[in-house]
């Protein structure tokens, strides 16, 4: 996440550098019109993950399926847990782009970076 604001800053620092502008994230315009252009993509990643984790769960009742992920653990179990995890954060994504606005910059903020936090671990627990 941080190479993509780091990115999006230089855009708008070279669109807005000629006209002599400050860009920054402490610019609480700036930073809010970020968030709130983030959350919508996190609520799409997290109804693509809910999807891919579903299709995986009914996977893993195919009768080639081997059953574990790990070997104390069951991939159905992983699958379900992975599933509602993303089904939570896309409930609580939702909520924070409803209730957006200039009070609750940071709190997404926050919630956005436990969204990517959770699905990282996630990643590494299923592949």
């Amino acid at each position: 996440m941080k190479l993509s604001l780091k990115k999006a800053l230089q855009e708008l620092e070279m669109i807005y550098g000629k006209q002599e502008i400050d860009v920054s994230m402490k610019e609480p315009a700036i930073r809010m019109e970020f968030y709130r252009y983030d959350l919508s993509l996190c609520i799409t990643a997290a109804l693509i993950l809910c999807i891919i984790f579903f299709i995986g769960m009914v996977g893993a009742f195919s009768p080639f399926a081997s059953g574990f992920v790990l070997p104390i653990i069951n991939a159905t179990f992983v699958y379900l847990l992975a599933f509602f995890i993303n089904l939570f954060f896309i409930l609580l994504l939702i909520h924070e782009l409803n209730a957006y606005d200039k009070t609750r910059v940071k709190r997404a903020g926050r919630v956005m970076k436990w969204f990517l936090a959770c699905n990282m671990i996630i990643a590494n627990l299923t592949f």
